[in-house]
């Protein structure tokens, strides 16, 4: 059946200034999750070519909260689990984990676990029939469990898991799903919209999605004030993650200003020197490997040439055979066949700080290229199994490595903070769902998306 209704991306929207901002500088704006000093309201994607075990502490550093994607060995995955990052799990890795073997954590009340169940197709009753055992299990053995799943592409999928997706007295109790990632289809790397042709445009299915909530708030409100059932508030809903679609600073705003609680980045992501993805000299097919492992202290200028600094680590190593070779003539020294003051001994102390200073000096690196992959596809099949185990719906490509993590950072503040000047807020709080939002024409959407 047609459904007579038109979706719009966050291409073919912008946000209205408020009519008078009482702030006077966007420094008065404060960008961040309440309560936290950085923490910015992005998830770094779980795929194998944005996050690693190796760079969770850079997205930690700049105020993004990484996933640990399933391509990771189930064994670090469970170490880093006890360290409260955020894990990704296939839907059988979470049931043996949390539901088949939940009394192994008995008592485990000090541990926090914030998992991802990751998986294409968040419409399964399956689903959420193994999330709210798992909420029941965690509070039967005393440990705290975090629920983050999808993806959905219905606004009535928000409403059924708002409505059913509960524990303990499942028509009062509390929900077993605390994130949900909305959107599928429109990632970077993904296919299934275009092969599939399962999609809701993004900016409508944000929109959409919150209007459901606004409803639901006001139900339980009616309900509450003439009876004994509980007075919901905004914070009991499922928070939600929009993920998808994601390719520029005013995407995010966008979404932020539609409602969405959080935004789930990946390409983006995948373009930062830091990122997880092997990464290529330009024009070639020589593989740089991961360039964090040998420089530190990136910078990439307006040409994406890439520059950096050699690590500590690298730098020890490198100068042990100059160090043998400094030892050597020390050592004539000190039997008495070489005096201190000789053009031999002068020359070796002379070459031998000239090649420490040249490993400290900034290194050309070059342009690079990241291989980027959907966790759907081929690529990101076999990263995860070894093999390609179904039709993908993802691709592979190779992007452009265009800033470093912290500089794509820096700018995002930034802009954010602009945002919510011109529409009078100060706090991330007031701003997230409170703009107004204008469809544009055609001819507009040409103009303003440069």
């Amino acid at each position: 059946m047609l459904t007579n209704k038109i979706g719009y991306s966050y291409n073919d929207l912008t946000i209205v200034p408020s009519i008078i901002s009482d702030v006077a500088s966007r420094s008065e704006c404060n960008p961040f999750i309440e309560n936290t000093k950085n923490r910015l309201p992005i998830f770094a994607s779980p795929m194998a070519s944005v996050v690693s075990e190796n760079n969770v502490d850079v997205f930690l550093e700049n105020g993004i909260t990484p996933i640990l994607p399933r391509n990771i060995d189930i064994k670090i995955r469970k170490k880093e689990m006890l360290n409260q990052t955020w894990v990704a799990l296939s839907l059988k890795e979470f049931e043996e984990l949390f539901i088949r073997y939940a009394i192994d954590r008995e008592g485990d009340f000090r541990t926090h676990y914030f998992i991802v169940v990751d998986i294409a197709n968040g419409h399964m009753l399956s689903l959420y029939d193994k999330c709210i055992k798992a909420k029941e299990l965690a509070i039967k053995y005393g440990y705290k469990l975090t629920i983050m799943t999808g993806n959905i592409a219905n606004p009535q999928t928000y409403e059924w898991i708002c409505r059913n997706a509960r524990y303990e007295n499942k028509s009062e109790g509390a929900l077993a799903i605390d994130f949900i990632r909305v959107g599928i289809g429109g990632g970077s790397g993904c296919i299934t919209a275009s092969n599939v042709s399962i999609h809701y445009p993004q900016a409508s299915l944000i929109n959409d999605c919150i209007k459901v909530k606004k409803r639901l708030l006001n139900e339980y409100e009616d309900i509450s004030a003439y009876s004994k059932a509980p007075r919901f508030k905004e914070e009991d809903f499922p928070k939600i993650v929009a993920d998808g679609g994601i390719r520029n600073y005013d995407h995010v705003i966008k979404a932020l200003a539609l409602g969405a609680d959080y935004v789930m980045i990946g390409s983006v992501f995948a373009q930062c020197i830091e990122s997880a993805g092997a990464k290529f000299i330009r024009n070639s097919k020589v593989s740089f490997g991961v360039p964090i492992n040998r420089y530190k202290n990136f910078r990439i200028d307006t040409e994406e040439n890439v520059y950096g600094y050699d690590t500590d680590e690298y730098i020890e190593e490198n100068i042990k055979s100059y160090k043998t070779e400094l030892d050597n003539i020390k050592a004539k020294v000190n039997l008495g066949t070489l005096l201190p003051n000789d053009a031999e001994y002068k020359l070796a102390i002379l070459q031998y700080n000239e090649k420490i200073n040249k490993l400290k000096e900034e290194k050309f690196i070059g342009q690079l290229d990241v291989k980027f992959f959907g966790m759907a596809s081929a690529d990101g099949q076999k990263s995860i199994s070894g093999k390609k185990t179904k039709t993908s719906e993802g691709i592979t490509k190779y992007l452009p490595v265009k800033y470093t993590l912290a500089g794509w950072v820096e700018n995002m503040i930034s802009y954010l903070r602009s945002a919510m000047s011109y529409t009078d807020c100060k706090t991330l709080k007031e701003f997230i769902g409170t703009p107004e939002l204008i469809v544009n024409s055609i001819s507009e959407i040409q103009a303003v998306n440069k």
